[in-house]
């Protein structure tokens, strides 16, 4: 097949998925040496040398809109580089004289040509492939409820032609995902895939790439068969393209995905022989590329070595979705930075707890179960497991951010917290969580202001201050959703001034 322009394929990985990067890139360079290769490689404390990888590496600074230092903060690794495919796109297209991209997910293995991700881009914008093209056949994507909020489009593969409607989705993309690049499927979050779906909305062409052997993952081997021919792997009868392995460790290749459940595996077992092919190439790039350090910039407050865990990202992150309140958040010096809130001591009667430790707490689901009422009768409790047990350090927490913890009346200097009762609202969100969240209103000394009373973005007091709990209770009521879609931007001000009117 002969394009008509100039095409580049382009993957992002971080420090993790590198020697996934080089397979992936590897073997579309076999199925198509007319392509050239581009990877933005992510969180890595160095780049290897050019001569060692099969692609034009570029980096966060090489982006025509690179990330702020507050979208950083908020995702890990994972996340931060599923945020970034629209911004590597737009740095193809305005740096690389190319017409069309072809987009791959660093954990894809190219078994033969990609042409129906291609080809279609002489008359279509995009060549897009529905992650279901037939009904499901076997448990694995069920129940379709869950994968309709997961995204019905998969953004692992995908064919793009630079013109003014790509354009206008792949900026809609990128702000979408500077600040909600969640994994939270009840509200319909699932990285980038979700926000995936809104591509027909704005180009003008789509080209709906239905064959499943054109991308196959353990989501739809089940649809048809899948078998070995001298002319290479073939399913339902066509020649497969492209191999996601999303979810598949090199280390433990006797799991098809980890995203399975242990009694779907075998629906996935087509894929064996597959992902042990694919395992072994991991296996042996791993080896050639040697240990690959992290980005200490990325994962540390800034001039220390002190990480920051997961749990205080996505705290703060709730807490300032716009980066207004801490525009750089890995700037550890002065009383108003992140560190400082995230440590601040917050005085109960039984005890003091800091931001930190409440971030982790509200992280897990098991730490709910055991200490329901964290700051009250729970504390002494909660203390004993993060210090004594080895609680914090297990879940990553360096001992320096829980320094103010403790059990017994607080130092004199450390004024109490201030009690704050949420507003109650019964929801209509049918979100298992809220009625965790309406206990936790209704609990006298909750996490207070130190999580549901915390104002939201602007640091603002009284009135004109929007306290995180009426976020909370805006993502558990549609009806405050369709009202209020933007509620920490756009839409504040109306949804501050119905939240003072009593919040029915």
């Amino acid at each position: 097949m002969k394009l008509n322009g100039r095409t580049v394929a382009c993957t992002v990985a971080d420090a993790r998925y590198l020697a996934r990067a080089v397979v992936a890139a590897e073997s579309i360079r076999a199925a198509h040496p007319e392509l050239e290769i581009v990877a933005l490689l992510v969180g890595l404390a160095r780049m290897p040398p050019a001569g060692e990888l099969p692609f034009r590496a570029l980096g966060l600074a090489d982006l025509p809109h690179p990330p702020s230092p507050a979208m950083t903060f908020r995702y890990d690794a994972m996340a931060l580089a599923s945020a970034l495919k629209p911004h590597l796109l737009e740095a193809v297209d305005a740096g690389f004289g190319c017409s069309r991209a072809l987009y791959f997910d660093a954990d894809t293995l190219a078994l033969g040509r990609l042409d129906p991700f291609l080809a279609p881009l002489d008359r279509h914008a995009m060549a897009v492939n529905p992650i279901l093209g037939a009904p499901p056949v076997t448990p694995v994507v069920s129940p379709e409820g869950l994968l309709r909020r997961t995204g019905l489009l998969s953004a692992g593969c995908f064919g793009i032609r630079f013109e003014p409607s790509s354009r206008r989705f792949l900026a809609f993309w990128r702000r979408q995902l500077e600040r909600a690049c969640t994994f939270d499927p009840w509200l319909g979050l699932v990285h980038d895939q979700s926000w995936f779906d809104f591509a027909p909305s704005f180009v003008d062409e789509v080209a709906f790439v239905r064959e499943t052997a054109a991308h196959l993952g353990y989501w739809n081997v089940g649809e048809a068969a899948l078998e070995r021919r001298p002319q290479g792997w073939f399913h339902g009868g066509r020649p497969v393209g492209l191999l996601h392995a999303t979810g598949f460790d090199p280390s433990r290749p006797e799991r098809p995905s980890r995203h399975l459940a242990a009694e779907h595996e075998r629906f996935a077992e087509p894929l064996g022989p597959l992902l042990q092919d694919y395992g072994r190439r991991v296996r042996a790039a791993t080896g050639r590329l040697g240990a690959v350090a992290p980005d200490p910039g990325l994962a540390r407050f800034r001039g220390t070595d002190l990480s920051i865990p997961l749990a205080c990202r996505r705290l703060v992150a709730a807490v300032d979705p716009l980066g207004e309140r801490w525009p750089d958040p890995y700037e550890p010096v002065g009383a108003s930075s992140c560190l400082s809130w995230l440590t601040e001591p917050l005085a109960f009667p039984s005890g003091t707890l800091v931001r930190a430790a409440l971030a982790l707490w509200e992280s897990r689901t098991d730490l709910i179960d055991a200490f329901p009422d964290p700051c009250g009768r729970d504390l002494p409790g909660f203390v004993a497991w993060l210090l004594d047990h080895g609680g914090a350090a297990d879940a990553g927490f360096d001992s320096r951010l829980l320094g103010a913890v403790g059990v017994g009346p607080p130092p004199a200097e450390i004024a109490p917290a201030a009690p704050e009762e949420a507003r109650r609202a019964a929801p209509e969100r049918r979100d298992p969580r809220a009625a965790l969240w309406m206990a936790l209103a209704r609990m006298p000394e909750a996490p207070t202001a130190a999580l549901l009373g915390e104002p939201v973005g602007r640091v603002e007091t009284g009135a004109s201050a929007l306290p995180r709990a009426a976020l909370l209770l805006h993502r558990f009521r549609p009806d405050l959703q369709r009202r209020f879609p933007d509620p920490a931007g756009f839409d504040r001000a109306r949804f501050l001034a119905w939240w003072r009117a009593g919040a029915p």
